[in-house]
């Protein structure tokens, strides 16, 4: 049996974006889970980084702290 799931429909400007979403059976975490999960990973790399600076050549630059 094929499952069609939700279908969402959301016109932005002239385009129409069409949306089919369905459950997993399988699923380890819920969406919020991942979102939540993927969300502080991404945080956690962030803080790898420190802010863009220029140096002494006036290149701007990302300055990386090792892992």
């Amino acid at each position: 049996m094929i499952q069609m799931g939700l279908v969402s429909v959301k016109q932005i400007g002239d385009t129409i974006y069409i949306v089919r979403s369905r459950t997993s059976t399988t699923a380890n975490e819920t969406a919020y889970e991942k979102v939540r999960r993927l969300i502080l990973e991404d945080a956690k790399n962030e803080q790898r980084i420190t802010p863009k600076t220029l140096d002494k050549s006036g290149v701007l630059s990302h300055n990386t702290v090792p892992a």
